[in-house]
């Protein structure tokens, strides 16, 4: 899986007061919702009038894909002629089995060797699901033989 995330730099110099600089981000924020499913949060200078500091991300199982969709989105911010770049930082993470030791995602010896899914439990809770299992089954045993008489009958 690949992760990437853009803090987007805007400058907006119509804007003379918070109220005009949060109508600006308003349509920004709604337009690029609407066209590519994602939701963009200020980060940062939430009290200058005229930058704003955007962030998003984006995931996908494909690098190029991913870098892709940041571009369509940082050009389509830029082309509503809301506010110019200013700045563009991206970073790409690519997180997976080779980034954190197979271990982590039940690939490894380490997963071999956690032993049965219920070691984490008190014997006392363990005995008490034995029990209920046991139980469980003699009645599945008890339905299926009513069953077979039942069939027998006929």
């Amino acid at each position: 899986m690949f992760v990437g995330v853009c803090r987007l730099t805007l400058l907006a110099p119509q804007c003379h007061s918070l109220k005009e600089k949060r109508s600006v981000l308003r349509k920004i924020k709604d337009r690029t919702r609407g066209r590519f499913h994602l939701g963009l949060t200020e980060v940062a200078a939430q009290d200058t009038w005229q930058r704003l500091v955007l962030g998003f991300s984006i995931t996908g199982c494909e690098r190029d894909r991913v870098e892709q969709r940041l571009d369509e989105v940082v050009r389509f911010i830029e082309r509503m002629g809301l506010a110019s770049t200013a700045e563009d930082e991206r970073e790409l993470v690519h997180f997976g089995p080779e980034r954190f030791g197979a271990e982590r995602f039940g690939a490894g010896p380490a997963h071999a060797e956690a032993g049965a899914a219920d070691e984490w439990m008190p014997e006392s809770w363990q005995q008490a699901l034995r029990a209920s299992e046991d139980e469980r089954s003699a009645d599945a045993s008890e339905m299926s033989a009513d069953a077979s008489e039942d069939e027998g009958d006929d």
